[in-house]
Order: structure tokens, then sequence, then C-alpha cells
């Protein structure tokens, strides 16, 4: 299954990282701050990192950029990437996803009360851009959303705008929040309570991403707390190998992935069952 990372042909959250009919945990890239300054550089560890298999999406943060740098870089990435992956903009900055044709952006903990008004802009620029203005509109897969969450009440109320992932952090000590005391990854199993109460209400669940701290040493331990995958900053685009790294991470999720295969029937499905990797 191919991904294309525009917002005009972004797919639903559920059918991400499929490979030949094999589903995978998902990994989330999370690009470092001054990223905008390299964004040739950038889209190069990008593209190093998507050969070692799928991932999820690609979220570029850079704090301390422009709005202009954000939208200049993303469109670096999105060619960089080809389709293979959505590209988001982090700090909700939908000027720059709306300029550079991003698959959505990544929305800060303290702007969940903003998500309709987010997603109705990003909507309406797609809406905007759909082609001929005398030809009827067709209907558009809607903009991805990612919001990041440090609490319960934070994950209930962006559920219930049913965003394509839950953020959830932070996992463990981080050097990009030095100082900072993790929540935990016991906090993604009060999470995981919180979407499910929301499920029917929303017809969707998002995706549990922990983040934080996380490298192949630790990741079992964030899947096996209830997360859906994991998002990473350093462990990947600050290696030197950003496709051994990447291998590294899938395949220790994957690994804890078969292991739970085992103790799991398909008439007992969990709300985060593992999606097993075709063999090869």
């Amino acid at each position: 299954l191919v991904v294309v990372a525009l917002l005009s042909a972004a797919p639903p959250a559920e059918a991400l990282n499929t490979k030949e009919g094999a589903w995978f945990p998902s990994l989330v890239l999370v690009t470092p701050d001054g990223c905008c300054d390299r964004p040739e550089a950038l889209a190069g560890m990008v593209h190093a990192a998507l050969k070692a298999g799928p991932v999820a999406c690609v979220s570029l943060r850079d704090t301390k950029a422009t709005t202009d740098q954000r939208a200049a870089a993303g469109k670096v990435l999105i060619d960089a990437v080809a389709g293979r992956c959505p590209v988001l903009i982090a700090h909700a900055d939908v000027e720059a996803a709306r300029s550079c044709g991003a698959a959505g952006v990544c929305v800060p903990e303290r702007m969940i009360g903003n998500l309709p008004n987010i997603r109705k802009r990003l909507a309406a620029h797609e809406a905007d851009h759909s082609g001929d203005p005398g030809r009827p509109v067709k209907a558009q897969p809607r903009p991805m959303l990612m919001v990041s969450v440090h609490n319960a009440a934070a994950a209930a109320a962006a559920a219930q705008h049913a965003p394509e992932f839950l953020l959830v952090g932070t996992m463990f000590p981080t050097q990009s929040h030095p100082g900072k005391s993790p929540e935990g990854p016991e906090l993604l199993h009060t999470v995981r309570r919180v979407v499910q109460q929301f499920h029917q209400e929303v017809h969707t669940t998002p995706r549990i991403i922990g983040i934080g701290g996380i490298d192949p040493e630790n990741a079992h331990i964030v899947i096996s707390n209830g997360a859906d995958g994991v998002a990473v900053i350093s462990s990947v685009l600050g290696s030197q190998d950003p496709t051994k790294a990447a291998r590294a991470l899938l395949d220790a999720m994957l690994a804890y992935s078969g292991q739970q295969q085992q103790h799991h029937t398909a008439a007992s499905p969990g709300p985060s069952q593992w999606r097993k990797r075709e063999e090869e």
C-alpha cells in the first residue's frame, strides 16, 4: 500500500503501516530543533530511515523556525519521502502545512480546545484547491491530526475530536526535555481506557504513540503498556545510521509483537492487538 503525503490524498490512520498485506507497529519520526536550517540534510536522513521499513508519519518539528521556514522544509521533506508516509507539521502551524501540502498538523496539548477550528482550516484549504471551481468537489480524505497529551484529562479532551494519533509523553527521561520528570509508560494504560470510552461516539480510535527517551532497549516497555507504536527524535534522526537505527526500533517492537501473538486468539482481539509481520 502506497501512503501519499499530501492533503489531497492522505490516508486514514488505519491504512498506515502496511506492507504487502502485513501490519507493522507504528514508528513515528519527529525532527529535531534546527532541522529547518538544513532541510536537504534532514530529507536525506528521513529517506535513509524509510529504507528500514514502514514509517507511520514524519512530524516536522522545529521550535526555532518560522512558518515560512517550516513550509520550505516541508516541501523538501515531502519530495524526499515520495509518498511513502505522511508528513505533518508540528506546532499546529496550519499555514505552513497548507503552504507545503502536508497531510496535517501536530497539535500541542495547550491547543486541544482549538482542534475543530484547526481541522476546519485545513479542510477549507483542501476545498479551495480541489480543482475547477465550476465542477463538483469530490469528497477528500480529511486532514490528519496528531495531538500531544501528558495526562488522562487531556487525552479525553482530544479523543472527543477523533484525532488520527495521540502522542503520549513523556515515557522516559529525554534530551529534548532536560530536567523534566517523565510521566512514565504507565500513563499509556490510562490513556487507552479513556480512548475506548469515546470509540463508539466518534467511530474511530486514534493510534496511541509513546514518546520520550525511547530506544530499542526500552521500546517493548512502551508497547507492553498499551501503545500502538513509538515516536522518536534522536534515536533515529540523531543517529549516524538512520536506516540501522530505525530497523532496530522496528525489530524491537515486532519481536514483542510476535511474543504476544502467541497468547492471543482471533476471537479475542484487544484494542491494540498487534499486527503480525508477514513472514519473509
